[in-house]
């Protein structure tokens, strides 16, 4: 793609589309939240926005939100803001201001309009400096203009009371870069409402069903861009179910409208909530799940293999658990429990990224290899934490309990936690301290990984931050900590 430098302000035509991109970088976390805000004459409208999460080296990380404007007249004297609120209470703010001129005989689509930047606090937030940029990028007869911030970041550590204060810069600088078409696609829908018609959904096959529900492979007609159409995951709620479930279908909803878009967690685009049955639209992941894919690989490694297998190498492997990791570091950090992770419940997308994703109304828990009949109910034991299994307890950090023994999953190439225990010995082993056995292969620092996870006290087990760290730094020497040579396929069934 082809860039050139810009310098101040920029004119771009009346009537074309605009995408607005806000970025906060820094160590530990930028922001709890990136807000989009209209002003003009005193009164402030919010507008939705989408926004990406990305951790770097260590505890670096970058959040980015975006949002989609039509520039028209009744715009101008406005400004633009993208509001950042920092952990410690702390704002800062940039503007855009929007200065439309007279128009006189000009139609729209010849008429300029004028923007430039500025920057303000919103709160005593001095320390922390701002350096904009804009980026200019046409999109066919539109133009995309994107507002970085460089920032001070600051996050309370969970077992630590001091601070930790780095700054990140950014170029000052302005580019002109051709975007595909399908990139206008993905920032079309920045504002438009969850709350999408049914009748522009065409139902395809099954993909998972349940005792409450289905989800469906599917076509969205426009829900990213109009006129296009777009496949994606719809999780239908069956009419019959009863008053409980439907609260627990909505709290979904509710908890995955809260959360941004993220590059390890299946992202919600839609619902239809009016009249049942109550549909939840969900990003298509057409790679399958983790469970499955490492089930083929380990064909590769037994004593007569399927022909054609490809066996997995330590580097990919080690790199499903750090973004794992990643999702679940940011679910942490907006206050969600997943209650069941494992790797039956990631997927993966064409190029092998890993997703969180959340089936739970459509999971087949008749599956008694996953889900075991408890005083509890039907619950996952294998992957659930002591603490859940004895108090009913769930935290952030049974999650973590999970994670273990996800990455054990990993390792033994999607063996069967516990094989040949049942729930109640289960139960019982763990509360004498057996955990699950070293796989052959597996390196003991690595191994040490999985066991930090498993410590009976929660607050002690490592924070999915942490677990993300470590795993970073071991994949550059993935075959260190996993000797793939030395697995034994029919030993982990």
């Amino acid at each position: 793609m082809n860039s050139k430098v810009v310098k101040d302000n920029v004119n771009v035509k009346i009537g074309h589309l605009y995408r607005f991109t806000c970025n906060a970088s820094g160590f530990i976390n930028p922001a709890n939240h990136i807000t989009w805000l209209i002003e003009k004459e005193g009164q402030q409208d919010q507008i939705k926005g989408t926004c990406d999460w990305e951790l770097g080296n260590n505890t670096y990380r970058e959040a980015s939100t975006e949002i989609c404007l039509n520039i028209t007249q009744n715009h101008s004297s406005s400004r633009i803001i993208c509001r950042v609120v920092f952990p410690d209470n702390g704002e800062v703010a940039v503007y855009l201001s929007i200065e439309t001129p007279n128009l006189g005989t000009s139609t729209p689509e010849r008429a300029t309009t004028f923007l430039s930047t500025s920057k303000e606090p919103v709160s005593d937030v001095t320390r922390l400096p701002i350096m904009p940029t804009v980026v200019i990028i046409p999109v066919a007869s539109s133009v995309v203009i994107c507002v970085a911030i460089a920032i001070f970041c600051i996050r309370r550590r969970k077992y630590q009371q001091t601070r930790t204060k780095e700054e990140v810069a950014t170029s000052n600088e302005v580019s002109l870069t051709e975007v595909s078409a399908a990139d206008e696609g993905a920032f079309g829908r920045s504002q438009r409402d969850y709350d999408f018609p049914r009748e522009r959904i065409a139902l395809h096959e099954v993909l998972g069903s349940g005792n409450f529900g289905h989800v469906y492979r599917a076509t969205a007609d426009g829900i990213y861009c109009p006129g296009i159409k777009v496949d994606v995951a719809v999780k239908i709620l069956k009419k019959s179910a009863d008053a409980d479930v439907v609260a627990d279908f909505e709290k979904e909803i509710a908890v995955q409208r809260d959360l941004m878009k993220h590059p390890n967690i299946v992202s919600m685009l839609g619902y239809c909530m009016e009249t049942q049955p109550f549909y939840l639209i969900l990003e298509y992941i057409s790679g399958g799940n983790l469970q499955k894919f490492l089930r083929d690989k380990k064909d590769a490694w037994r004593d007569d293999p399927v022909e054609g297998a490809q066996p997995a190498c330590p580097f990919q492997l080690l790199t499903f658990a750090s973004e794992i990791a990643n999702g679940m570091d940011y679910l942490s950090t907006m206050g969600c429990i997943h209650r069941d992770l494992a790797t039956r419940n990631i997927l993966l997308s064409d190029d092998l990224v890993c997703k969180l994703s959340d089936f739970g109304l459509a999971r087949d828990v008749s599956e008694t290899e996953q889900y075991e009949r408890t005083s509890l109910g039907l619950i996952p034991v294998r992957w659930l934490a002591l603490e859940c299994l004895v108090e009913n307890t769930y935290t952030t950090m049974s999650d973590v309990w999970s994670f273990g023994v996800l990455l054990w999953e990993i390792v033994t190439l999607g063996a069967h936690p516990y094989r040949g225990m049942s729930a109640s010995q289960i139960i019982d082993a763990l509360v004498e301290g057996f955990r699950l056995p070293t796989p052959a292969h597996c390196n003991k620092q690595l191994y040490t990984v999985m066991k930090e996870c498993w410590r009976i006290s929660p607050t002690r087990r490592p924070s999915f931050s942490n677990l993300k760290r470590i795993l970073d730094i071991m994949i550059p020497d993935s075959q260190i900590y996993l000797a793939m040579e030395d697995f034994v396929a029919d030993k982990y069934t």
